[in-house]
Protein backbone atom coordinates (compact mmCIF):
# COMPACT_ATOMS: atom_id res chain seq x y z
CA UNK A 1 0.00 0.00 0.00
CA UNK A 2 2.71 2.50 1.00
CA UNK A 3 4.85 1.49 -1.97
CA UNK A 4 1.92 2.12 -4.30
CA UNK A 5 1.26 5.51 -2.70
CA UNK A 6 4.90 6.57 -3.08
CA UNK A 7 4.88 5.33 -6.68
CA UNK A 8 1.83 7.47 -7.50
CA UNK A 9 3.23 10.54 -5.73
CA UNK A 10 6.50 10.31 -7.69
CA UNK A 11 4.62 9.61 -10.93
CA UNK A 12 2.16 12.50 -10.53
CA UNK A 13 5.01 14.82 -9.52
CA UNK A 14 6.78 14.03 -12.78
CA UNK A 15 3.63 14.08 -14.87
CA UNK A 16 2.58 17.45 -13.46
CA UNK A 17 5.74 19.08 -14.75
CA UNK A 18 4.63 18.44 -18.32
CA UNK A 19 2.56 21.61 -17.82
CA UNK A 20 5.79 23.57 -18.18
CA UNK A 21 6.55 21.73 -21.41
CA UNK A 22 3.02 22.27 -22.75
CA UNK A 23 3.12 26.03 -22.24
CA UNK A 24 6.28 26.29 -24.35
CA UNK A 25 4.49 24.52 -27.21
CA UNK A 26 1.39 26.70 -26.91
CA UNK A 27 0.82 29.49 -29.39
CA UNK A 28 -1.22 31.57 -26.96
CA UNK A 29 0.20 32.46 -23.56
CA UNK A 30 -1.88 33.69 -20.68
CA UNK A 31 -0.76 36.16 -18.02
CA UNK A 32 -0.89 33.57 -15.26
CA UNK A 33 0.59 30.69 -17.30
CA UNK A 34 3.54 31.40 -19.55
CA UNK A 35 7.14 30.53 -20.29
CA UNK A 36 8.58 33.89 -19.25
CA UNK A 37 11.39 33.93 -16.72
CA UNK A 38 11.53 36.80 -14.30
CA UNK A 39 15.31 36.37 -13.94
CA UNK A 40 16.77 35.52 -17.33
CA UNK A 41 14.01 36.87 -19.60
CA UNK A 42 15.70 40.19 -20.30
CA UNK A 43 19.03 38.56 -21.20
CA UNK A 44 17.84 36.55 -24.21
CA UNK A 45 15.24 36.39 -26.92
CA UNK A 46 11.87 34.80 -26.27
CA UNK A 47 12.57 31.60 -28.27
CA UNK A 48 15.71 30.85 -26.25
CA UNK A 49 13.80 31.54 -23.03
CA UNK A 50 11.02 29.14 -24.07
CA UNK A 51 13.57 26.48 -25.02
CA UNK A 52 15.26 26.67 -21.61
CA UNK A 53 11.85 26.47 -19.91
CA UNK A 54 10.92 23.44 -21.99
CA UNK A 55 14.21 21.63 -21.27
CA UNK A 56 14.07 22.29 -17.53
CA UNK A 57 10.49 21.10 -17.19
CA UNK A 58 11.08 18.15 -19.57
CA UNK A 59 14.06 16.88 -17.57
CA UNK A 60 12.01 17.30 -14.38
CA UNK A 61 9.06 15.40 -15.81
CA UNK A 62 11.08 12.55 -17.27
CA UNK A 63 13.26 12.10 -14.20
CA UNK A 64 10.17 12.20 -11.95
CA UNK A 65 8.36 9.54 -13.96
CA UNK A 66 11.56 7.48 -14.20
CA UNK A 67 12.01 7.66 -10.42
CA UNK A 68 8.49 6.30 -9.95
CA UNK A 69 9.14 3.38 -12.28
CA UNK A 70 12.52 2.77 -10.70
CA UNK A 71 10.96 2.83 -7.22
CA UNK A 72 8.80 -0.12 -8.27
CA UNK A 73 11.62 -1.77 -10.23
CA UNK A 74 9.80 -1.32 -13.54
CA UNK A 75 12.16 -0.95 -16.53
CA UNK A 76 14.87 0.58 -14.33
CA UNK A 77 16.91 -0.77 -11.41
CA UNK A 78 15.24 -0.14 -8.05
CA UNK A 79 18.53 1.15 -6.63
CA UNK A 80 18.40 4.20 -8.92
CA UNK A 81 15.10 5.64 -7.70
CA UNK A 82 16.63 7.97 -5.13
CA UNK A 83 19.11 9.55 -7.56
CA UNK A 84 16.34 10.03 -10.12
CA UNK A 85 13.98 11.48 -7.51
CA UNK A 86 16.71 13.83 -6.26
CA UNK A 87 17.45 14.96 -9.82
CA UNK A 88 13.74 15.55 -10.37
CA UNK A 89 13.45 17.57 -7.15
CA UNK A 90 16.48 19.74 -7.96
CA UNK A 91 15.30 20.46 -11.51
CA UNK A 92 11.78 21.07 -10.19
CA UNK A 93 13.03 23.69 -7.73
CA UNK A 94 15.13 25.39 -10.43
CA UNK A 95 12.24 25.29 -12.91
CA UNK A 96 9.73 26.73 -10.47
CA UNK A 97 12.23 29.36 -9.30
CA UNK A 98 13.08 30.56 -12.83
CA UNK A 99 9.68 30.05 -14.44
CA UNK A 100 7.17 30.69 -11.71
CA UNK A 101 4.28 30.78 -14.20
CA UNK A 102 5.26 27.47 -15.84
CA UNK A 103 2.78 25.58 -13.64
CA UNK A 104 -0.83 26.63 -13.92
CA UNK A 105 -1.97 27.23 -10.36
CA UNK A 106 -0.47 28.18 -7.04
CA UNK A 107 -1.67 24.85 -5.65
CA UNK A 108 0.47 23.00 -8.22
CA UNK A 109 3.54 25.03 -7.28
CA UNK A 110 3.02 24.49 -3.54
CA UNK A 111 2.33 20.76 -3.99
CA UNK A 112 5.45 20.38 -6.15
CA UNK A 113 7.59 22.17 -3.55
CA UNK A 114 6.19 20.02 -0.73
CA UNK A 115 7.03 16.88 -2.70
CA UNK A 116 10.50 18.30 -3.46
CA UNK A 117 11.12 18.91 0.25
CA UNK A 118 9.91 15.39 1.07
CA UNK A 119 12.26 13.94 -1.54
CA UNK A 120 15.19 15.95 -0.16
CA UNK A 121 14.41 14.75 3.35
CA UNK A 122 13.94 11.10 2.41
CA UNK A 123 17.02 10.92 0.20
CA UNK A 124 19.30 12.82 2.59
CA UNK A 125 18.04 11.72 6.03
CA UNK A 126 15.44 9.00 5.65
CA UNK A 127 17.21 6.24 3.80
CA UNK A 128 17.04 3.63 6.59
CA UNK A 129 13.28 4.18 6.92
CA UNK A 130 12.55 3.96 3.21
CA UNK A 131 14.73 0.86 2.83
CA UNK A 132 12.63 -0.90 5.50
CA UNK A 133 9.48 -0.08 3.48
CA UNK A 134 11.01 -1.46 0.32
Amino acid sequence: MLITLIFFILFIHGLGHFQGVMITRSVEEKDHWNANSWLIGDMMNHNAERTICMLLYLVTALSGISSAFSFNGILLPAAAWDQLALMSAVFSCVSIFLYTNGLTTTFNKIAAMIINLAIFYIVIFGKPWINVVL
